[in-house]
């Protein structure tokens, strides 16, 4: 399997490949300042990943655009900015979130029996904004934090992208092969 990881800027980005080698035979990183170049290509990959990084993902809006000419076939996983990105792409709010929660930690709320294997699992987040969904119409929300309850995991309904506001690769995440092997599962789905 092949996968797409398209920088944002963000120190994340390589601990992301890292964590992604255990599941792809090869990953294609870019900046996404080359989406113009990549979108001549038409290169087929298995998975598409948004990385993390600083800002508003409107300051990432070829991003954005190209989110929008994706089949609704192609499976994209979006990580924080990533998963921002997407709720973007679906006319959905980013807002603020206040304090920054840079470095700490949460467990997740479950929302879904498919996920229970992460019952009392930490992750680690690294956020100062958040989805605010709108409606129900784009996406079901998977998890959210336990503490605040703001989504932290979710999955579009018609189009195969899933995102996570928290960082599954960072080491302050319990357990990142679970984060992996439910990544896979959902592909193959």
């Amino acid at each position: 399997m092949n996968a797409l990881l398209i920088d944002h800027d963000d120190s994340f980005t390589q601990n992301l490949k890292h964590w992604l080698l255990q599941l792809f035979k090869e990953i294609v990183l870019i900046n996404h300042t080359e989406i113009a170049e990549l979108q001549k290509k038409q290169k087929s990959y298995d998975l598409i990943v948004l990385s993390p990084g600083p800002k508003h993902p409107q300051d990432y809006l070829s991003t954005i655009n190209f989110l929008k000419t994706l089949p609704n076939s192609q499976a994209v996983f979006g990580v924080c900015l990533g998963l921002q990105m997407m709720a973007l792409a679906c006319n959905e709010k980013v807002l603020p979130y206040s304090p920054p929660q840079h470095g700490k930690t949460s467990e997740l709320s479950l929302l879904t029996t498919a996920l229970s294997h992460f019952s009392n699992l930490k992750v680690a987040r690294y956020h100062s904004l958040k989805v605010e969904l709108q409606s129900a119409l784009h996406f079901e929300i998977l998890a959210h934090s336990q503490d605040d309850f703001h989504p932290m995991w979710l999955q579009h309904k018609k189009n195969k992208w899933m995102g996570v506001q928290f960082h599954p690769e960072s080491f302050l995440t319990e357990k990142p092969e679970l984060h992996l092997q439910a990544l896979q599962r959902w592909m193959q789905s």
